[in-house]
């Protein structure tokens, strides 16, 4: 939004009220996943979701009521018609109208918290989400159980008036949180029905009887409800058929020192970027998994995605939100997933989302590491899962290898590949290599002594040994993990517990 523009905002609202001044707030929309896949779904809401409200008081201690439900349907509704041919509205449809696929969406959890001690007209925000959707064929049986979950951290802002009581931007605030929960309905739907997808069925949770390991088709459609695998298609090495997308329950380990930055980028502004198509849903799953398995409050979680994970919001967090946060006790986990650019002289550059082909727009690596390096932290780490290519001006030049350690003696990195290369992504697993090895290690497998712990030191060594022969396997490519330093490098801190079974 232009400077003008907001000036502009400002003068009505001072002059006429801010009655108008949501409409000038650009809200997100819902991505364009492609083609809607050939199917009826019938969409079933819950109570817990559709009348789900937060209370919180205003500027003004007034009381004040945010009506999640309406807003959080109203996205969801809209995701299944960009998602399915057909969609049907339990309660405003016909009963007898036939569907393929039936999805029961719940709200398992939702929180609102106002630090009402920010910047006077711009206060720190924190929206949760969770709700939880089964999807069941024709005849009741389910399908498959999906959470979907997000917990978005903005600054709101204070209306611009001599009143100054209400937060002028909490609609907005809460229609962008409610369609990061649309995009993950959009992305589970298409990678359980579209055709010619290809996932591992999920184990279903406690009491519930798990679904045919067959397909099953509808047959008005044509479309099976678990799809298959492709006639011809390769079969991926026996490593890849584990899902890690299903978010273990919470455990009992607590982690208050510990913060985890994670930035997904998968779409940029500029349409000459490469496309990363699973980078946004890679750190929401990191973020998710850090704060389920790990005890990571999640006040202390910074989750930035796509046209939320500007240069200037990186910058802030890394500058001003983490440094009065961070002890002598506290560990710290930046996670990137999208793109790098190096130059000839070996210079690495992170793209944000405004980022294009010019350095100027780029995110120097120095310029992290050496704000990192000055965090007064027990343990840094720096995780990276992308595609590393050449600056356009040094495509003829000959380079060097990308310089990602940059000194910080508590500093570990942890990144995809080597040299320039790129990261590979699955569409059968929809993530990135790497990062679904990450996940599988957080998850239990990199616990090499079995004492129900993952430490930093283990998860290095699984995700070194697990991509090049999965990446060889599977791909026919090559892709080698980059640990530096190499071998242990200062404390070895436990990320997170291992899930009860």
């Amino acid at each position: 939004m232009h400077r003008s523009l907001i000036a502009l905002s400002l003068t009505c609202c001072l002059l006429n009220g801010c009655q108008q001044f949501n409409a000038l707030i650009k809200k997100s929309a819902l991505p364009d996943m492609g083609p809607q896949i050939p199917a009826t779904v019938r969409v079933k809401f819950d109570p817990s979701l559709t009348a789900a409200i937060a209370q919180y008081s205003d500027a003004c201690n007034h009381p004040q009521e945010l009506r999640i439900g309406s807003e959080l349907e109203d996205v969801l509704v809209d995701a299944a018609h960009r998602t399915f041919q057909t969609v049907v509205i339990a309660g405003h449809s016909p009963a007898d109208t036939r569907a393929d696929v039936e999805a029961d969406i719940t709200l398992q959890q939702s929180g609102l918290k106002i630090q009402t001690d920010g910047v006077y007209d711009r206060l720190p925000t924190e929206l949760t989400l969770e709700s939880l959707v089964v999807f069941r064929d024709p005849a009741g049986k389910v399908l498959a159980e999906r959470t979907l979950k997000t917990t978005r951290n903005e600054r709101i802002i204070l209306e611009p008036t001599q009143k100054r009581c209400a937060y002028v931007s909490m609609d907005p605030f809460l229609h962008d949180t409610a369609v990061v929960l649309g995009t993950q309905f959009m992305r589970e739907s298409r990678a359980l029905f579209e055709p010619s997808q290809a996932v591992a069925p999920v184990a279903p949770a406690a009491g519930i009887p798990p679904a045919s390991a067959k397909p099953s088709v509808a047959e008005s459609t044509g479309v099976a409800v678990i799809p298959s695998k492709p006639q011809g298609a390769p079969t991926p090495a026996a490593p890849l058929s584990d899902s890690v997308d299903q978010i273990p329950k919470p455990s009992a380990f607590q982690q208050p020192h510990t913060f985890v930055i994670a930035v997904g980028i998968s779409t940029h502004r500029d349409p000459q970027v490469p496309v990363r198509k699973y980078a946004s849903l890679d750190a929401e799953m990191i973020a998710n998994y850090f704060q389920t398995l790990g005890g990571v409050p999640p006040s202390n979680i910074r989750l930035m995605i796509d046209m939320k994970a500007l240069r200037p919001d990186i910058e802030e967090t890394i500058l001003d939100w983490l440094p009065i946060r961070v002890t002598a006790d506290s560990v710290v986990i930046v996670y990137f997933s999208g793109q790098a650019k190096v130059s000839s002289s070996g210079d690495t550059f992170l793209v944000p989302y405004e980022g294009g082909t010019s350095a100027s727009r780029l995110y120097p690596l120095k310029d992290l590491q050496i704000a990192l390096s000055r965090l007064k932290a027990k343990q840094i780490v720096l995780i990276f899962d992308g595609s590393v290519a050449r600056l356009n001006g040094d495509q003829k030049a000959k380079i060097k290898e990308p310089q990602w350690d940059l000194g910080g003696t508590h500093i570990m990195r942890l990144i995809a590949t080597t040299g320039v290369r790129e990261g590979l992504e699955s569409d059968k697993l929809r993530h990135g290599l790497f990062t679904y090895y990450l996940l599988r290690g957080l998850k239990g497998e990199a616990d090499d002594n079995l004492d129900g712990e993952v430490t930093l030191g283990e998860l290095a060594a699984f995700v070194s040994r697990s991509v090049p022969p999965a990446a060889k396997s599977a791909f026919n490519q090559e892709q080698h993990p980059h640990i530096l330093p190499a071998g242990q490098s200062g404390v070895n801190p436990t990320l997170l517990t291992k899930p009860s079974r």
